[in-house]
């Protein structure tokens, strides 16, 4: 008997809840290439750690932003998508210069009914 797995098919989202965490993954149209140095620079205080891979900012008391070299992000603290969007949005996105990468979060969340900033 074979089995049908549709959602392996279904193109992927730009947000979505990480299973069994705290945690929301944000994902850019394309791969980018962050210039991680910048990035960090640009955000300043914000950034706690920062690695060849990754830089991890502080956007509040209980919520922090994992940003990958190619664009993808980890918003822990948050199990709320259209939340975690917009504080990446505002927090990370817009202060890179970058937030046109993400405009499919945008379609993602007007089609659930809500909008980040």
């Amino acid at each position: 008997m074979l089995h049908r797995f549709g959602k392996l098919h279904e193109r992927p989202r730009a947000v979505s809840r990480v299973c069994g965490s705290n945690a929301v993954e944000i994902e850019p149209r394309e791969p980018l290439d962050l210039d991680l140095a910048r990035v960090a620079a640009v955000l300043g205080g914000k950034v706690r750690v920062r690695t060849d891979y990754t830089v991890r900012i502080n956007v509040g008391s209980e919520v922090s932003v994992v940003l990958f070299r190619d664009g993808r992000a980890i918003v822990e603290g948050l199990t709320d998508e259209a939340k975690a969007a917009e504080i990446f949005i505002k927090e990370v996105a817009e202060p890179l210069g970058i937030r046109e990468v993400y405009e499919k979060l945008y379609d993602e969340l007007a089609e659930a009914g809500s909008r980040p900033l």
